[in-house]
């Protein structure tokens, strides 16, 4: 039979087909969650070749350290949620082996400079989500510009339209609002340190 997944989230079933996983059991469960008793009775029930875990990061660390004490083996995989301290703190060394993927580091680029002082001087640790949140602001101030305006129609169009010169590097985004040349990478926790997963 085809091999087993369990995703809880929706949109990865497709992806996960493709990819020759036929039998896909979908949970789900709300933040704040801290039994996830059923969802690891489920995969020792059906055995899965890998959980994608679409989640949080608390409920993310939660489910991996509670999933390594109840015996469950299969790899976990996720998104860039995971590339936070947070998760690693709470999994600990049950954490090994969890691979995800994410930006690459942003505290490294000349644009991010001036934002890494200022989170170091109050004692932050950059997280990716500062720079997508710095960079945010950077793009609205200058579509607003460009526009004229602060309608938001008129804003809308002038970020569909523009590059944006931001902590993250140039950016510009889709007709959907996608960014553009997003540079996403694998990344695997190993030896309780988070590396780039290797083929």
């Amino acid at each position: 039979s085809a091999p087993a997944a369990i995703s809880t989230t929706n949109f990865i079933d497709a992806d996960l087909k493709k990819l020759g996983f036929a039998n896909i059991a979908r949970e789900y469960f709300s933040a704040g969650t801290k039994d996830f008793s059923a969802l690891l009775t489920k995969a020792k029930q059906i055995q899965p070749k890998v959980i994608f875990c679409g989640c949080y990061n608390i409920e993310g660390g939660l489910i991996v350290r509670s999933a390594r004490a109840s015996g469950v083996t299969q790899p976990f995989v996720s998104w860039d949620v995971f590339n936070t301290p947070e998760v690693w703190e709470i999994t600990g060394p049950a954490g090994n082996g969890t691979v995800f993927v994410s930006d690459p580091p942003f505290e490294g680029i000349p644009s991010a400079k001036g934002l890494v002082t200022s989170l170091t001087a109050e004692k932050a640790q950059p997280q990716t989500y500062h720079f997508y949140t710095y960079a945010s602001f950077q793009v609205l101030q200058q579509a607003v510009k460009a526009a004229q305006s602060l309608d938001p129609q008129k804003v809308a169009d002038a970020i569909r339209k523009g590059r944006f010169d931001t902590a993250i590097g140039d950016i510009s985004y889709s007709q959907n609002g996608d960014l553009k040349e997003a540079k996403y990478e694998l990344y695997i926790r190993k030896d309780n340190q988070t590396v780039p997963l290797k083929e």
